[in-house]
């Protein structure tokens, strides 16, 4: 093992008192991701995964292969849901949910088994409250689905660092951890970036190759099954990774990117929001201060992080000129949010004099806990936050604008307009228009399916249409702009029936 293995247990508790704070921390997760949901996002990402998962649980052909429509890992247990309860836009939101609290009771096991239950339980708030996840928790996106199967494969990998002999169970933890990093590549590719991190601290846990060679060897032997599938069933020789590069190698997303070597650091400053600035800067003082005190498992996760963040930054597919492989967002590094938030934690408990926190008797224990959760309740909920933060979460006195109802009613006016005869539009953007389409107008119990989208000119604008809705294109009066439509608008995405001359967009066209 990494440093010197010195370290104080902090905390202990019976097994009912502990059940009783994770299920405080659920009902937290459940409380904050039902409170901060957002409006579904036109995507495409987000419309292509529910869309697939809509055609593996009932009729329809299942869309082209490319590299959304092959990430299992996500778009199976969508289908499951979609299975199991029907398409109705309300199940959109099931999986984004039900992964958080999944990964609340992984971090808590996690903090837990490798530090103790009190960072543990502040892991969880932190990690749940953090801004970005809001946006995260809300959608069908790689990230939510991520950040679940990497604490699978990190939870298994620390049950295997910390059993004492070769036994069948410790070969286990080392089989089941290659397997969920496996399926964590399946949601995406670059969750793979753990993985010369895992393969370090195995060698240095015992100074053998066996365990690391048994890793990478179940991985390299899932990745040939996958590849021999892909090759019998889809013919193409390079397998997952051929369907990947006719969609997903082109370099447009590198167009406003830096080119140089130095500017792949960008990513870490012009490139990222403040919060993330905070957050790793807090990161990193928390893992030097921790190695530098030798405290236990810190030298194992600033490895695994390390290995992360290394070819996050330096993964390039082309050296002259520079062009990395994925490009600068934020969203990238939220696999790492909740053991950065492991270790933050354990370097503020520390630094300040918590230890009244953790030798209270565990009653006290929950009345902190649950303080803890009313005030932070308390702040994103009553409280004013600034104008700019509003549009990630809806004020307690707007509720009736809350995501669920604000569905409820795009179901509704969708309904209306096909019972009214209204061609369906959006302007200058298709992709409200296709989020429109494929959540809200496809429905496989009625036998109504996906319409094709076209487009007419008006003046300077585009006008997508759904081709034969509503008697579009015929029924679309240009010149008075008079005609009632549906219209479908991005930011937040909103569906609303108005006429032509009504639409923000078209506004001056008809003065």
């Amino acid at each position: 093992m990494c440093g010197n293995m010195q370290f104080v247990n902090i905390s202990s508790s019976d097994k009912r008192n502990d059940r009783l704070l994770l299920w405080v921390l659920i009902a937290f997760t459940l409380f904050f991701r039902l409170y901060m949901l957002q409006m579904i996002n036109v995507g495409p990402d987000e419309i292509d995964y529910w869309f697939s998962g809509k055609r593996l649980a009932g009729p329809g052909s299942y869309p082209e292969l490319m590299h959304r429509t092959i990430r299992w890992a996500i778009i199976l247990p969508v289908a499951f849901f979609q299975w199991l309860l029907g398409s109705h836009v309300l199940v959109y939101y099931i999986t984004p949910i039900l992964n958080s609290i999944i990964q609340t009771v992984l971090l808590y096991r996690l903090g837990k088994r490798i530090f103790n239950q009190s960072i543990a339980f502040y892991a969880v708030i932190l990690c749940t409250a953090w801004p970005y996840m809001w946006r995260t928790g809300s959608q069908i996106r790689p990230a939510i689905f991520s950040i679940t199967y990497v604490l699978v494969a990190l939870y298994f990998l620390f049950l295997y660092l910390d059993s004492t002999n070769n036994s069948k169970q410790a070969r286990f933890y080392l089989l089941a951890s290659a397997a969920a990093l496996f399926i964590a590549y399946q949601s995406k590719i670059t969750n793979l970036y753990f993985v010369p991190g895992i393969l370090v601290v195995l060698w240095l846990h015992r100074r053998k190759l066996s365990a690391p060679l048994l890793f990478g060897l179940t991985l390299f032997g899932l990745y040939v099954i996958e590849h021999m599938a892909y090759f019998i069933s889809v013919g193409d020789p390079f397998g997952r990774l051929g369907i990947i590069a006719r969609n997903h190698l082109s370099s447009s997303y590198a167009e406003e990117l830096p080119s140089s070597f130095l500017g792949l650091f960008q990513r870490y400053t012009v490139f990222l929001e403040f919060p993330w600035h905070l957050l790793l800067l807090a990161f990193v003082a928390s893992t030097v201060f921790l190695l530098i005190r030798k405290r236990k498992w810190i030298c194992e996760l600033t490895i695994l992080h390390a290995g992360f963040f290394f070819f996050l930054t330096f993964m390039v597919k082309s050296i002259d000129p520079v062009v990395p492989v994925e490009a600068f967002l934020d969203r990238y590094f939220i696999a790492t949010l909740p053991t950065m938030s492991l270790v933050i934690v354990y370097a503020l408990f520390e630094v300040f004099p918590l230890s009244w926190v953790v030798a209270v008797s565990q009653r006290r224990m929950l009345v902190l806990a649950a303080v803890c959760i009313a005030v932070v309740a308390l702040i994103v909920t009553a409280l004013p936050l600034p104008a700019g933060v509003e549009r990630f979460y809806t004020p307690f006195s707007k509720l009736h604008e809350h995501p669920i109802p604000r569905v409820l009613q795009f179901e509704e006016d969708m309904e209306m307009a096909l019972m009214k005869d209204l061609p369906i539009v959006s302007v200058d953007s298709a992709k409200p228009l296709d989020a429109a389409n494929r959540i809200f107008y496809d429905d496989p119990r009625e036998e109504r399916y996906a319409r094709p989208i076209k487009v007419l000119k008006l003046n300077e604008h585009n006008l997508y249409y759904l081709d034969g809705v509503g008697g579009a294109p015929q029924r679309l009066d240009l010149q008075n702009g008079y005609t009632r439509v549906l219209y479908c608008d991005r930011f937040n995405f909103s569906m609303d029936r108005m006429q032509l001359n009504e639409i923000s967009k078209l506004g001056e066209v008809y003065e």
